[in-house]
Formats: structure tokens, sequence, C-alpha cells
């Protein structure tokens, strides 16, 4: 292939940005100047539709197939990066050996700009499924160095040549995983290619800094100066350098670990995603008009990844006063994602949009080697007082900062947090991408948070280990005294567990949170864990000597007869039966009527399955108590309705009823708003229970009332808040009362009842 033949495939500036507009549609489009009836009826027939028709032409349109789709989709991913060299259409070519009598082959999608080039492979399944890649991966390694060659003759100078294989909807085994990194193959999903078609949207061409930190990391920078004048000091035992830098040198350097991206190589990403927003307005203020640019006189901190070697630092003799801290001349490590942004990824990429990320320097901070626990307490030391962290961010961050932590709880909650993560970056899992971690945007398949799972799920079975005061009370069915052990077996456990139930209920773990689907949700996922578990301790219960021998498959294969009845279960239950479950989820007994669910349908189907508490349950949910208890609590609202007004009425006289002195604010705003949207009622009949709790423990009126409501079961000395806790649990079973889809009234809440109404109605 001569280079005139090769370029003709190659877009330049004259025809970049139709080929753009081609490839960004979601649909292939093609005009008739003249409307003949018999031409469109042969392309209705093969899958157009209409898109618009004139009085002398008509326009139709079909939907790209998803592997045509795909491919034009990370094809606009590298455009959007800055590329504006690449190739035209699915026909390029290029060749890969010397004997120019083997035909060339068929690239996807190709790239290059001065110093590199980037050379896609895509392949894509309409659903998620198995797909060996071994020949793929085999073919694309048999042609690298014949098609490296080729470019190095095509260019006048040698580029940063990078192999990828990008894939849609398919699961990675263990052996191509291996594979492509045998062979220095990047592998991109779909989830990568939608990170960079978010960070591009975001950033624009700075976005490319991001993905050659990910393609060319630890290579060496093309023409980066990167002696910089510095301070060496000392902060919190660490070694530490001050210095000015140009935005533009910063960021060939930089690298964000976004916690955004499912990718397994970022594991321990910490930083939120960059906002659009943020950036541009940042970028607008640098450019200030009339030469008065904006600037920001605080530091960006970084952490230089230097793998344990020190910096090289020439010190220059100085006189100064300062102990503990040197002048000289830093060496910045000359390679692509050798910095790492703790803060200030705004002020940073805000400098991409600027006129000055050449001229200008900004100050940085800069530590080395700092380990990844101390950048993340860094990064939430720093931004938690600027812009509260999301609990679930927290969350994911904590799964990092405590590993390994000597602190028992804090190292098992690492560990639930680390298989619910590993989880969802596993592309072979059936969690895969279905959790959200750190700032994610919720949809319906991805609507699993972590700390639901963990907390309603994990906390309350025997996976782990009961602690008190820090050290073991008992161990778990997963426990290891290793956390990385123990860390694969819950992996491989859950792994097998939820591989199964999407398996056998494949069309509602399909829905995800969309209308009908239930058991892929927050509340479906915590059950499965804890009929697992209720599942092993019945087996344990019975078998202990044998128990403590069996690996984690063994454990799998107790638990599948009775997941296939569960999932048998799933596959039966009415719309209006999954809409149930899906609202228990909210609420406290609601959650554990869920998994109890399960274990009673099981029990019918095998009564040798009887686990501690089903009979319990069953009593308790009988429904027995529900009249009784409705009518107790009727009665209760209008006794405490009744001692709360003539109390205020007496005390402070008639006028003082229904004003801003004895109710709080909001409950009349609330009550009066009711009122004129409900007719002419008296506004007090507008109150309910808890705002009856909201005058009672007003500090204009406690003093009042505290001898009349503190718990008939405390002292009168107790607080407020324990005085009035009786108040909270009547108003959880009003709202049984009020809701009788979510739970019945339980034996021991009649019981809280009747000794209520024993107290309240004498």
């Amino acid at each position: 292939m001569n280079k005139e033949t090769f370029f003709e495939n190659i877009t330049d500036k004259n025809c970049i940005d139709a080929v753009t507009r081609k490839r960004k549609q979601q649909y292939v489009y093609e005009t008739f100047k003249s409307v003949d009836e018999n031409v469109l009826k042969s392309y209705y027939d093969d899958g157009y539709e209409l898109h618009r028709l004139n009085n002398a032409s008509a326009r139709l349109k079909k939907e790209k197939k998803h592997s045509k789709y795909f491919e034009d989709r990370v094809w606009s991913v590298f455009r959007k990066m800055g590329y504006s060299n690449l190739n035209i259409d699915s026909n390029f070519k290029i060749h890969y050996s010397k004997n120019l009598d083997i035909p060339p082959r068929q690239i996807d999608v190709f790239c290059f700009d001065e110093d590199t080039a980037i050379v896609v492979e895509c392949k894509s399944a309409k659903e998620r499924s198995d797909k060996p890649l071994q020949t793929i991966i085999n073919d694309f390694a048999h042609i690298k160095n014949g098609i490296i060659f080729s470019l190095n003759s095509l260019f006048e100078t040698r580029k940063k040549v990078k192999f990828v294989l990008a894939t849609n909807n398919i699961k990675i085994s263990e052996n191509d995983f291996k594979r492509l990194k045998e062979n220095d193959i990047v592998l991109f999903t779909q989830d990568d290619i939608s990170y960079y078609e978010q960070i591009s949207n975001h950033l624009g061409e700075a976005s490319k800094y991001q993905l050659f930190g990910r393609l060319y990391s630890g290579q060496s920078i093309p023409s980066l100066q990167n002696k910089v004048p510095a301070i060496k000091g000392k902060m919190g035992g660490h070694t530490y350098y001050s210095f000015s830098i140009q935005p533009a040198s910063l960021l060939k350097l930089s690298y964000i670990l976004h916690n955004n991206t499912t990718s397994e190589e970022l594991a321990g990403s910490y930083q939120r995603m960059v906002s659009k927003k943020r950036i541009d307005e940042i970028g607008a203020f640098l450019n200030a008009d009339e030469g008065e640019s904006g600037f920001f006189p605080n530091s960006i901190i970084i952490n230089f990844d230097n793998n344990g070697k020190e910096l090289n630092f020439d010190k220059a003799s100085s006189n100064h006063d300062i102990n503990g801290c040197s002048l000289g001349v830093l060496h910045l490590p000359n390679r692509f994602r050798s910095a790492f942004v703790i803060d200030g990824q705004h002020r940073l990429y805000g400098y991409s949009k600027s006129r000055w990320s050449t001229i200008h320097t900004v100050p940085v901070i800069a530590f080395v080697d700092l380990p990844v626990e101390k950048q993340v307490n860094m990064f939430v030391n720093i931004n938690h007082k600027q812009k509260s962290v999301s609990q679930n961010l927290l969350t994911t961050i904590k799964a990092e900062i405590n590993w390994n932590s000597s602190n028992y709880n804090n190292a098992i909650f690492a560990v639930k947090a680390r298989t619910l993560i590993d989880l969802t970056k596993d592309n072979s899992s059936a969690l895969y991408s279905r959790i959200k971690l750190g700032e994610n945007k919720s949809s319906d398949n991805v609507n699993i948070t972590l700390d639901y799972i963990i907390s309603y799920g994990f906390k309350k079975t025997n996976f782990f280990a009961k602690i008190q005061k820090n050290k073991l009370k008992s161990i778990g069915h997963l426990w290891d005294q290793d956390y990385e052990i123990m860390l694969k077996k819950c992996k491989l456990f859950f792994g097998l567990t939820f591989d199964f139930f999407e398996k056998h209920s494949k069309h509602n773990w399909d829905l995800g949170s969309s209308v009908g689907g239930f058991i892929s949700m927050n509340i479906g996922i915590a059950s499965i864990i804890r009929f697992a578990d209720s599942v092993l301790n019945e087996f344990k219960k019975f078998n202990s000597e044998k128990f403590q021998k069996l690996n984690v498959n063994e454990l799998f294969k107790i638990c599948e007869p009775r997941f296939m009845l569960i999932t048998e279960y799933v596959n039966n239950l009415t719309q209006e039966e999954i809409k149930n479950f899906r609202a228990a989820g909210t609420g406290g007994q609601g959650r554990d009527n869920v998994f109890r669910e399960f274990q009673n349908y099981v029990n019918h189907k095998d009564q040798s399955f009887n686990p501690d508490g089903l009979e319990k349950w069953r009593e308790d949910n009988s429904g027995e108590f529900d009249e009784s208890g409705e009518q107790i609590v009727k009665q209760l609202e209008l006794k405490i309705a009744s001692i709360v007004k003539n109390k205020i009425i007496n005390n402070y006289g008639p006028a003082k009823w229904m004003t801003a002195e004895t109710v709080p604010k909001g409950t009349l705003t609330k009550s009066y708003q009711m009122q004129v949207e409900k007719g002419n009622e008296p506004q007090e009949n507008f109150l309910y229970l808890i705002d009856y709790k909201g005058i009672i423990e007003k500090s204009t009126n406690w003093k009042l009332f505290k001898p009349l409501f503190t718990d008939y079961r405390l002292k009168s000395s107790a607080n407020k808040e324990n005085s009035l806790k009786w108040m909270v649990e009547l108003n959880e079973i009003r709202a049984k009362t009020a809701h009788p889809s979510r739970a019945p009234i339980t034996k021991n809440e009649i019981q809280f009842l009747e000794e209520l109404k024993e107290w309240l109605l004498e």
C-alpha cells in the first residue's frame, strides 16, 4: 500500500465533519429525489422506515446493526477526544506483511496524531453473552508487528502505536484477559466507551490525556520540559514538593481516578466525575476580557507514582532561616500517568478551555508514592467540608481505606464492600454494571446500592463474623483471617449465587427496577443473601462437623436446590405481589417479610427446611391482630389529640391553640394548606400523630407535657428523644393500619398497643 492510497482513506479537514455526522447517527439514511413506490418498497422490505416525505422527495432510515453502531460509537469517541485523522469507513485496510501479495487487514477504527496511532478491533453482541475471543486475540496479536512496520514506513516519524480490542455485551473470560495482557492489547468494554463518551463530552480534546494515561501508562512523554524550581519539605511524615508549572505540561503527566468507570484497573478510584458546567465556568473565568484574566491562588494537590524511588532533586546552595525544607530544581517524572490528581481537577481541566494553558503557571503541592488510603483520606478531608461527599461514594472509598484494618468491624466492612464492587466490575458477573458506585447515576439496570446490601443483606447474616469489643465472638460461613482469601471466597459464592438467579429468573432479572422487576433490585439482592444464609444455617445446625470442611463450591451446592425453588416462586409472582415486594423494600419489617416469604415457600415445598424464626413470623403475619390493632391505634390517636389540645388551652388560653407559639411552623403551614385543599374543616383535623409529637416536644411546650408523655417504661428524668420513642413506635404501627399491604400487625406490637392503651386511656 502506497502513501497516496493510504491517506485517501483517512479523514482530512475537507471531509471530517461530514464523516463525523454520519458516524454519530444511530440510523442509516437514504434520500430519494423522486418518490418511486416500487423503489421505496424494496427499501421497506430491507428494514427501512419513512423518516420524511416531501412532495417530490423521500428520506428513509434504518437503525444500524448493533455491531456497526458500536463501531461508530468507538470511532466517534476518538474523534471527540481530538483526533482529526481517522479511517473514513469500514473498508479501511493496512498491510501487515512485507509480502504485498498477501491482502491487507481490514481495520474497524484507526486514528493518529503527531505522536500516537491507535488500531481498534470492535466486537459486539446484541445481548450480553459468553463469546470466546481466543481466535480474535490471536489474530490481532499475529498482525501487530507487521502493522507497526507498515505504519513506520508510511509516516515520517515513528508513532506510539497501541492496539485496542473494544467489546460490547461480551463476557470476558479469565483466559482471554490473560491473553490480552500477554499480547499487550488493551481491552475497552462498553463501559469504558461510555466513560470516554462522558468525559469527552465534558472535557472535549482535553479528555485525550485520560486516554493517554490508560494506553501509554509509564511511557515517556515526547518533548516534555520537566525541570521546575521547587521547595522540598515534610508534611505529616511525608515528603512533598511545592512548585509552579504550566497547566498544559501538568495535564500531560496527570491522571484522575474517576469512580464512574467499571474498569478493573481503576480499583481504588475516588474522584468524582468532572462537571462540564464547572469546567466551562472556570474556562470563562480564566479567559476574562481585556487582558485581566482570572486566576486561582490555591494549589493543585497531586501524588507522583514513582515506584518507590525518590525524585531527582538538584539542591541549590542558599541561605534561609526555615528548618526542614530546601530549595532546588525538581526533575518531574517524564511519563504518562505519573501524577494522580487528589484535588483541583476542575481547575486543571478548566485551563484546557483557556488561552493561558501554556502561558500561566499554577501552584502545585506534590507528594510522592502516597499510599492510596492516604490519598483517599486527603480527598475526603478536603472535599467533605466543601461539597458533601455522598454516602455511596464514602462507602466506595471506605472499601479502600479500611482494607486490612486492625479494627475487625472496619476490615469486614471493607470485605463486604469490595465483594460488591469487584462483582459489579467483573465483566462475567451477573451483577456487572448493576451496582451504583461512587456518584454514578442510577438507571433501571444500575439501581443496587452498596449501603443497602451491606446494611440489610450482609449485616443480617452469618457469612462473615460476629465481633464484640474488637474480638472475634464467632466466625461465619465464608470467614478467613486472611482478608484476600475471604474476599475470593465471597466473590466466588455470591458470583455463583447471582449468576444462578440471573440464569433461572432471567426475565425478571433483566427488568432491573423497571415495571415488573424485583429480583435484581436492592430488596431482591438483599433477600437472596439472607435466604442463602438461612439455608446454610439450617444445614450447619444438623451437620456441624461436616460443615467446617466444606469449600465454597460445596456451600453453593447445598443452596442450589432451594435457590431453584425460589426462582420458581419469583417467576410465578403476580404483578400485584411484585409491586408489594418492591414497596416492602423501604420498610424495616417489610424487608424482613420478603426473605421470610422465600423461606415460607420453600418450607411448603420441603418441610425438612424449617429455619429459625419462620414459625413466629407466620404467627405475626397471620393478620389476626390487624383489626383490634387498628381500633386501639384510633383510640390512642384521639386520646393524644384531646390531651394535647386541652392542656394547651387550659394553660395558655384558647387563642393560643393552632398558633406559632404552641405549634411548629411547618406543621401549621402543612395543615393550613390541606385545610384549603379539602374544604371547610377545622385546621386541627389535619394534624397527624407525628404532628402531635412535634407539638409535645416543642421547646416551649416540653415542660408542660414531659410528666404526661414520658415513656411509661422509663424514668421521668430521661431525655426528650428517649421519652418520646414510644410515639415513634406507635406511628410505625399506625402506618401499617393506613397501608395494610406493607405488613400486618405482629403479636409483639399488639401487646405494646395494649400496654399503651392501659397507660394512656386511664
